[in-house]
């Protein structure tokens, strides 16, 4: 993918079919390896159609108030347009709300420093916590998902506590799970800690969710 040209304009131009062969190519391959790219697309897809659609239902209404056709046709007509225009700003809605999301993570992920952990190469829990944010890294969120859950199941006081909820929070926002999102972040903010370090980063997080 080209970095200097936004996600959309390309998406748009992928469905408008003004990429070149090898543009087309290479942007259908990176489609088979993000997930997230493949919803956007789709999502994007249904909005244009909707638009069609709806530039062919006035077309119709036209025709009927030209030729003066009964009123039930132009009841029929009317409630085609209204389902048309309702699924349009759903999709858009949706649309923005991934878009917000997909936002919050790339302002929030980082991967942890070194300096970060408490018991460096001592701790068995640090190598499975360190593994399971590598795989949201390789944007691989649903991996990450399972594995920072069998972290998450830990007692209470265990090391990485709050960092695993912190990363299923992110891992739950990359993956467009508005409220398991959520949960995770509330759980940060009831946590009593002496920095409360996530805890402020979650409010951050759900004031802009």
């Amino acid at each position: 993918m080209k970095d200097n040209i936004p996600i959309q304009e390309l998406i748009d131009t992928y469905l408008m079919n003004k990429m070149s062969d090898d543009e087309r190519t290479n942007f259908e391959l990176e489609m088979l390896q993000d997930s997230e790219l493949q919803k956007k697309v789709e999502i994007q897809r249904l909005i244009m159609e909707g638009f069609k659609r709806q530039g062919i239902i006035n077309d119709i209404k036209s025709e009927i108030e030209k030729e003066k056709k009964n009123k039930i046709y132009r009841i029929i007509i009317f409630a085609a347009s209204s389902a048309a225009i309702f699924l349009l700003v759903f999709l858009t809605n949706i649309y923005r709300e991934n878009n917000r999301m997909d936002r919050l993570f790339s302002q929030n992920f980082e991967m942890p420093a070194e300096d970060h952990f408490k018991s460096p190469g001592d701790n068995p829990v640090q190598k499975e916590f360190l593994d399971a944010v590598s795989l949201l890294e390789k944007n691989d969120p649903k991996a990450a998902k399972t594995a920072l859950l069998k972290l998450y199941d830990y007692p209470d006081n265990y090391l990485y506590y709050e960092e695993v909820r912190w990363y299923l929070a992110l891992t739950e926002l990359k993956l467009h799970n508005q409220p398991e999102a959520r949960k995770y972040l509330h759980e940060l903010i009831s946590i009593e800690s002496d920095t409360f370090e996530y805890g402020q980063k979650a409010k951050q997080v759900l004031e802009k969710l």
